[in-house]
């Protein structure tokens, strides 16, 4: 006995077909981590961990409070140590660096400006920037607190970010009004 299929049906086996040989299977590999930067002055990752006693004087000197723990998410090693969540509060580029003036351990060593803190590498996703579509919007560039600037608008472009100035400090990217820039740990 032959079976017809309604032009729906057809139409539906052959998008299932479709659909089946083009979606990936689901990863199984480890969900990503969250994203979080060590205040300025940190000492690389794995003498950072050796240094910091997760004493709490760097958060308790950050005026901005800025400075959180880092919760179970980040792994148990870097539970209760001091970090960034760009995504809740930038790093404000205190003048004085309170918090590497509390740090007795040295996991925060002394700078000799702010604009000497390397905490993190932003980009710019430009399909989601205002200034790359064409509008009016330069509020990265207007309130980056690095001088000279770190991140520089011309209109219809995506912002330019200089690595040789940029701190990581996610200014720019806490305040963008697209949530179209990034940070990540450098």
């Amino acid at each position: 006995m032959t079976t017809f299929l309604s032009r729906r049906e057809l139409f539906l086996c052959g998008w299932r077909r479709v659909r089946d040989a083009t979606v990936p299977e689901p990863a199984t590999a480890e969900p990503p981590t969250a994203s979080f930067l060590r205040p300025p002055g940190a000492l690389p990752e794995s003498a950072f961990q050796v240094a910091c006693t997760r004493c709490d004087a760097c958060l308790i000197a950050c005026p901005r409070e800025s400075i959180r723990h880092a919760g179970h998410e980040l792994g148990a090693e870097r539970e209760g140590t001091p970090v960034l969540l760009p995504s809740q509060q930038p790093c404000w580029m205190c003048a004085d660096l309170p918090c590497i003036v509390a740090c007795e351990t040295g996991a925060l060593a002394a700078l000799a400006s702010p604009r000497d803190a390397r905490m993190g590498r932003v980009r710019v996703r430009a399909a989601d920037c205002y200034a790359a579509q064409g509008n009016l919007c330069d509020v990265c560039a207007e309130r980056c607190p690095i001088r000279p600037k770190a991140i520089a608008v011309s209109m219809g472009e995506a912002p330019e970010v200089d690595p040789e100035l940029c701190t990581g400090c996610a200014v720019c990217a806490w305040l963008c009004p697209a949530r179209a820039i990034d940070v990540h740990a450098r």
